[in-house]
């Protein structure tokens, strides 16, 4: 860091929580690192295309994308990957 420091200006802001849409918490006791990021916008991408495709070219989606659809709020990782099959046509 000191090294930084003699080259660049820098602020100390404290430890780092977030950066570029992944969340990050260090917990120093047990000497664990986890990240995270949020699923939501990258599924409603997903999901939005797959609703084009059910609209224009591909109507016998159209059921699996109204469930899918329900879940753009707060998806898991079994709807991501449920989308991801959908638009992958298997």
């Amino acid at each position: 860091m000191r090294d930084l420091e003699n080259e660049f200006e820098v602020n100390d802001i404290g430890e780092l929580k977030m950066i570029i849409g992944v969340k990050i918490h260090q917990d120093r006791e047990s000497q664990s690192l986890t990240i995270s990021q949020k699923l939501a916008k990258g599924y409603a991408t997903v999901v939005g295309a797959i609703g084009y495709a059910a609209m224009l070219t591909q109507p016998d989606i159209q059921e699996a994308y109204q469930i899918l659809s329900k879940f753009t709020a707060n998806p898991g990782a079994m709807h991501c990957a449920s989308a991801t099959r959908v638009l992958n046509g298997t």
